[in-house]
């Protein structure tokens, strides 16, 4: 049975303005329409990964750097982008990202 007052605080909540505009631009999983200063990069990594469009093997991708420097969002507005230009000329194609954080584990 619910505590009496949070229906309360629930309804002050709702009607509280919230600080962010869009909250979801803070999520991992967000990829922007534009991202700034990344063209040469990005345009490096297309141009290894262009070659599964003629279905031919591309060149491993090993890509690494400071934390916020935009490396997965890169990588996930190329594949996004990608994976449209084959599905708009009937390519069959799959991309899979692995991210290699490295966790400390013992055994």
């Amino acid at each position: 049975m619910p505590q009496v007052g949070l229906n309360n605080y629930f309804e002050q909540f709702l009607e509280k303005e919230s600080l962010f505009q869009n909250k979801k631009v803070l999520q991992a999983n967000y990829i922007p329409e534009v991202i700034p200063h990344r063209k040469r990069q990005m345009e490096f990594v297309a141009s290894i990964l262009a070659v599964s469009l003629r279905n031919e093997k591309p060149s491993n991708l090993f890509i690494y750097g400071k934390t916020g420097t935009g490396k997965t969002t890169v990588i996930h507005h190329i594949s996004e982008s990608l994976i449209e230009t084959a599905k708009k000329k009937d390519i069959p194609l799959k991309t899979i990202y692995v991210n290699c954080k490295l966790k400390k584990k013992h055994f």
